[in-house]
């Protein structure tokens, strides 16, 4: 029987090894046999970056599907069997699955009763993105590894928002995609965070890969033709600005950075944003965003 599931969990340079080994236990303590229904490969990388230890753990995959696990999180207790329960049923390009956060020294909650249900279904990850806002978080899926492939997706070769641009891609290009409210996932909370660093040149260093993120996917953007998966990138990518300008805030780039910035935007067609039905959130926030244009003095 071909191998389900490969499970891919980036590993490398200083990261904690016991953290590392209770994120193997709550794995194979799953209701789901090692070799039959899933492997683990631990991804190395000389480059330090969690991007390039996704690819190299990609490389190596031999499932039908590909999940990412960080090596700081855990499994639910008796979440997995029943998940892949559900992958073996529904056979969709992407399964996207609930995640809970957790802290050190906090009791994960006890095995979920029953089944997964299918909340909805969608033709393409593209639909899904044409009509949803998310998080773009990595390990709250299964890719199906022979899309991945068929469509060249790779991680950005970096540590900051590698996750987000793959996800954005990954919707892009899927076929059929499930969603499921049943809970998989724990990720970990930590107080260092890359979001709470105070030191001014790693704030820098993540507002500029910020920056690259949209970048590479507005590159992506326009070379789609005409039709859903570019409508459904658009959209994305207009969401992705706001949380850019938001990032700009909350790390404190000084006003002078903020309008270099707020050009570089206007000058790649991000900013003004446009008038799109996405929703009166999207509506409310565009009037400030475009509002800011002034201070760079394009529009």
């Amino acid at each position: 029987m071909p191998l389900l599931l490969s499970i891919v969990i980036p590993f490398y340079g200083s990261a904690s090894a016991p953290l590392l080994q209770q994120c193997l236990h709550s794995i194979r303590t799953q209701q789901a046999q090692e070799g039959t229904d899933y492997e683990i490969l631990l991804a190395d990388t000389p480059l330090l970056t969690t991007g390039d230890a996704r690819n190299r753990g990609m490389e190596r995959a031999r499932g039908e599907y590909i999940f990412f696990v960080d090596a700081d999180d855990l499994l639910l207790p008796g979440a997995l069997a029943p998940c892949l329960d559900l992958l073996r049923q529904e056979r969709p390009d992407v399964l996207k699955f609930d995640s809970l956060p957790f802290r050190q020294g906090q009791a994960l909650p006890a095995a979920s009763g029953g089944q997964p249900v299918v909340q909805a279904r969608y033709p393409s990850g593209a639909d899904y993105m044409l009509h949803h806002n998310f998080t773009g978080t990595v390990w709250n899926h299964f890719y199906r590894r022979r899309f991945l492939i068929d469509a060249g997706l790779r991680f950005p070769d970096t540590s900051h928002f590698d996750d987000e641009a793959f996800v954005a891609l990954a919707y892009c290009h899927a076929g059929p995609m499930v969603q499921t409210a049943w809970p998989l996932y724990a990720y970990r909370q930590l107080s260092a965070s890359v979001s709470r660093v105070a030191d001014p040149e790693a704030r820098r260093r993540r507002i500029d890969a910020f920056a690259d993120l949209l970048r590479l996917l507005s590159a992506h953007w326009e070379s789609l033709p005409v039709g859903r998966r570019r409508d459904a990138l658009e959209r994305r990518l207009r969401f992705l600005t706001i949380d850019y300008l938001r990032q700009m805030r909350r790390l404190r780039c000084p006003l002078s950075d903020v309008r270099l910035r707020l050009r570089r935007l206007h000058s790649c067609g991000l900013l003004p944003l446009p008038a799109r039905s996405y929703g009166w959130k999207y509506a409310l926030v565009r009037g400030g965003v475009n509002l800011m244009g002034l201070f760079s003095g394009k529009w």
